[in-house]
């Protein structure tokens, strides 16, 4: 356990990094999960506690995604993303079908 930030709120953000990391929307990571999006939410922005079995489900899903993370003692948190996971995120981002709908709909120059 760290000196100032819990594992279970430095989890919350491992969360949020590795998925925004790997271009996916929460409802989409939340599929993955099979929990609700609200649910996702709730534990992204650490006002529902992480329980063991989600810990070990939520780990083996980022690392199966490519990314890896270590919650260290001094309180920082390191986040990996393989080549081949950063190159997923470039091919999802490269179809214009798959960016910000918002930018589409005020036509915001690339």
């Amino acid at each position: 356990m760290s000196n100032l930030i819990s594992n279970s709120s430095k989890l919350s953000m491992v969360i949020k990094l590795a998925r925004t990391a790997l271009g996916l929307s929460q409802q989409e990571f939340a599929d993955r999960m099979g929990v609700s999006k609200t649910t996702l939410a709730r534990i992204e922005t650490m006002e529902a506690k992480v329980s063991f079995d989600f810990y070990m489900q939520v780990t083996k899903l980022i690392y199966e995604l490519g990314v890896s993370f270590d919650l260290e003692e001094n309180d920082d948190i390191v986040l990996k993303v393989s080549p081949e996971a950063q190159q997923a995120v470039i091919n999802l981002f490269a179809d214009e079908n798959n960016r910000r709908i918002d930018k589409k709909k005020k036509n915001i120059p690339k």
